[in-house]
């Protein structure tokens, strides 16, 4: 495909997460694509090789710093932007990036990591977290026009991919189409452990948002005494900061990938406590032969296995706890653990990718030259 010309297009481009490092393994199919994005954190060196292309957004001075105000903006965002050039637009989708207008012979294909959460199942909950209940209100009618134009833009896409069945499922119930699974991968690098000694403290790590239940975490480990270590950096940090009772709760913020890694070799386990899409960060926990407690719903339910960790069914924190109990009881080997973090391998994830992607091209091709 190296011939044909290709765009790759996502909603934001301002932090490194998931489904950012997902779009970094489908540009290492695809280098030499365009990306196209409503606005863009200009210190995302990861980025800094390609070219990146940005929508009118991107004018207003530190917009890629408060996008959330600009919600109403985006379909008219990507609506905006010129796709006639490109036989194949590749949508690393989570909101309404699909807004984008694509001719009929070019084949526009989504990655979808979730069906706009802030506009579905977790709208309410996801702007009263962030500001007050009349605010919310008073934007309610936008949101109902808003959620009826992500509906039409995801049957203009040609074919859907997504990131877990859960996904899936989602995608089937708000808009009524049917999808494909890819799981993503990590890209922390795999290193065979030989027997490594456990710490006494466990790990949880991710953005601080919301949704993520840090908070679930922190009333867990205030209560049960034992040693706690959060990783990452979000909106909620100051929140979370001061749900913080106990001295053996530690919350480290941003550090780096090897230190990170560190702390999830050595670590008893890693709290996992949200409903999440997939949950990458899962992955990352068992290659480093860290074993996992999870919430027993989402794509945590896709990785994990007795062999690797534990789920508890409630979102409370007296459950986790209930299970932390359980699971200090259990011995888990690390090479088992990290046997089945090799399932979500890039290598794996770029050869199942780049085959549908030649498959669709090549019948939608067939299609649009008779």
């Amino acid at each position: 495909m190296s011939k044909i010309k290709i765009a790759i297009v996502t909603d934001w481009l301002v932090k490194i997460g998931g489904a950012e490092k997902v779009l970094l393994d489908i540009l290492e199919c695809y280098p030499n694509a365009d990306i196209y994005t409503s606005v863009y954190n200009p210190n995302l060196k990861e980025f800094h090789n390609y070219n990146v292309i940005t929508s009118y957004l991107q004018k207003i001075p530190l917009a890629y710093k408060f996008y959330k105000l600009f919600f109403g903006c985006m379909p008219g965002a990507f609506e905006n932007f010129n796709f006639d050039k490109y036989d194949l637009v590749i949508n690393s989708n989570w909101a309404l990036s699909k807004c984008i207008l694509t001719k009929p012979k070019t084949l526009h294909i989504a990655y979808m990591h979730n069906p706009t959460r802030y506009l579905w199942a977790d709208g309410k909950d996801y702007f009263l977290r962030s500001m007050p209940k009349t605010l919310f209100n008073l934007l309610k009618p936008s949101l109902h026009k808003l959620r009826n134009l992500d509906f039409l833009a995801s049957r203009r896409i040609d074919k859907i991919i997504c990131n877990s069945y859960t996904v899936q499922k989602r995608i089937q119930k708000y808009y009524r189409l049917e999808s494909q699974v890819i799981h993503p991968a990590s890209d922390t690098k795999y290193e065979k452990l030989n027997r490594i000694e456990k710490g006494e403290y466990y790990v949880a790590l991710g953005r601080l948002k919301g949704f993520k239940r840090f908070d679930l975490i922190i009333k867990a480990f205030n209560k049960n005494g034992k040693k706690l270590i959060i990783i990452g950096e979000g909106e909620e940090r100051g929140q979370l900061e001061n749900l913080i009772t106990s001295q053996k709760i530690k919350l480290l913020g941003y550090i780096s990938d090897k230190a990170r890694n560190a702390y999830l070799q050595h670590a008893k386990g890693m709290i996992f406590p949200q409903e999440e899409d997939f949950g990458i960060t899962i992955v990352d926990a068992l290659i480093n032969g860290c074993p996992v407690i999870a919430y027993q719903k989402g794509g945590a339910t896709e990785i994990l296995n007795s062999k690797c960790g534990m789920f508890f069914k409630n979102q409370t924190y007296n459950d986790l706890n209930e299970t932390i109990t359980k699971f200090e009881k259990v011995n888990f080997d690390s090479e088992k653990i990290q046997n089945q973090a090799k399932n979500f391998c890039p290598t794996r994830f770029k050869k199942e990718f780049q085959k549908i992607v030649n498959q669709l091209y090549a019948t939608h091709q067939k299609k649009h030259s008779n």
